[in-house]
């Protein structure tokens, strides 16, 4: 299941913030722009900017061994949203959303 969470980019290197990202948690991260068209007749954003970060997640298994799983999130910059896709980990999201947030907190609060 997809986490969702609100935005606050604090600068304007969203972008760069993402594609800079690296650490012992989060590599091999891949980050591409779009223009979505609205949802539904009545969207409240004429047009969405979104930028997608596809990345590389390693955590530690029970076992103690150190695994990798991909993971993709979504930053929708209009509405201000942040779409965690875990690709059938949910159980990591917390755990991933924590490393975000840390490690963007200079240029984007979650």
């Amino acid at each position: 299941m997809s986490s969702v969470r609100r935005v606050n980019p604090r600068t304007k290197r969203w972008r760069e913030a993402l594609a800079e990202l690296s650490g012992p948690r989060i590599y091999h991260n891949k980050v591409t722009d779009s223009e979505e068209k609205p949802l539904f007749s009545r969207y409240p954003y004429s047009g969405q900017s979104v930028i997608k970060f596809d990345f590389d997640y390693r955590y530690e298994a029970k076992s103690g061994d150190s695994l990798e799983h991909p993971m993709s999130v979504l930053m929708r910059l209009d509405s201000g949203l942040l779409i965690l896709h875990p690709n059938g980990r949910s159980d990591l999201s917390n755990e991933v959303l924590k490393h975000l947030r840390s490690a963007l907190a200079t240029d984007i609060s979650i």
